[in-house]
């Protein structure tokens, strides 16, 4: 027979086991979501590259001091590329969690089909959070439960053992 104090550090062990691992998951989510917004970011600021070379206008022709800033021969010297890089990256971020400020648009049909792209990778990813976290959830209330069986169990049983004491004692 198991001291109920027993049956409390077992519950709680293996609830301080899920707990890491729960953890862990969503900090791979996390991950996962921040090279997927890497990824969107890099794709997008090519394609608008690849047009602004070809003379055609694009998101990053729509700032005002774009022709200052960016658009010299050295479009790619390190203090540029960085602003562009988290120009994208914001870009990327506010399309996959649908905030979408507006403050970045695609003028090309190649931007757009990408930034359709972009939505439609932000709504699975959302999806997967949801259900990742949903999962999560689950199994903390069914082990939270499985704990409280076990602790009514016990209080049940020590009951059971006081009153036998005191009837023998009796």
């Amino acid at each position: 027979m198991v001291a109920p104090g027993g049956v409390r550090r077992q519950v709680l062990s293996k609830l301080a086991k899920l707990l890491p691992m729960t953890l862990s998951q969503l900090l791979a989510l996390s991950l996962y979501a921040v090279l997927l917004v890497h990824y969107l970011a890099c794709g997008f600021f090519l394609i608008a590259t690849t047009y602004e070379r070809a003379g055609q206008q694009t998101w990053l022709s729509s700032y005002e001091n774009w022709d200052k800033q960016f658009a010299s021969d050295d479009m790619f010297v390190q203090d540029n590329l960085l602003q562009l890089y988290i120009l994208s990256f914001y870009w990327g971020f506010t399309t996959i969690t649908t905030v979408g400020y507006g403050d970045i648009v695609p003028y090309t049909d190649a931007e757009r089909m990408y930034s359709i792209f972009a939505m439609y990778c932000g709504i699975a990813l959302m999806s997967i959070i949801t259900g990742k976290l949903t999962t999560i959830l689950a199994q903390f209330v069914a082990q939270r439960a499985q704990m409280q069986m076990q602790l009514r169990m016990v209080s049940t049983r020590a009951n059971h053992w006081e009153k036998g004491a005191s009837f023998i004692v009796t």
